[in-house]
């Protein structure tokens, strides 16, 4: 996928793909995603939401019924774009771009967008509102990733360096 067109104001169009990370190029064809045409500031991060459908359904013979999902899950979604900020903070992390993400809550900032193939949304969270990545797990279970500690006691993904977050708050 790597075609690019021109719609009216107001519609999403199809960006190259090639130039994404491989896994968040992967996930937009998987998923049919079309990224939105915005750039993120300060910590902002977007995630496009996965169905629950390959959740289960059941725990251990207890049926959870799917309001109770909605209401106390997590919610889970592919990272799409993410602020310099954010950026720094989950690559530092080991979280990347395209990585499928848990995040802390159900986000209250849902955008709808127009694409040629019909009307997609996206999540808009801060960073710290994510609490793990799928994809980060299985490289910690293939032993692809670990943390380790340099001699000043930081902790740090693999030779990622740790990045501290701000300080103050931007007032966003």
């Amino acid at each position: 996928m790597s075609e690019t067109t021109t719609a009216p104001a107001g519609v999403a169009t199809t960006v190259a793909v090639d130039m994404f990370p491989p896994l968040l190029r992967e996930r937009l064809e998987k998923y049919r995603i079309i990224m939105p045409e915005v750039a993120l500031a300060f910590d902002r991060i977007m995630v496009w939401p996965l169905d629950d459908k390959d959740q289960m359904e059941k725990i251990g013979e207890i049926f959870v019924p799917q309001a109770a999902k909605e209401k106390f899950g997590s919610q889970r979604g592919v990272l799409l774009k993410a602020g310099p900020r954010a950026w720094d903070e989950l690559y530092s992390a080991g979280i990347e771009l395209g990585h499928v993400v848990i995040t802390t809550r159900l986000s209250p900032w849902e955008r709808a967008y127009a694409t040629p193939i019909g009307i997609q949304r996206v999540l808009t969270l801060r960073a710290s509102e994510v609490i793990g990545s799928e994809d980060l797990e299985q490289a910690f279970m293939d032993g692809r990733m670990s943390i380790v500690r340099d001699a000043h006691g930081v902790h740090a993904i693999d030779d990622r360096p740790r990045i501290l977050p701000p300080t103050h708050d931007e007032g966003i």
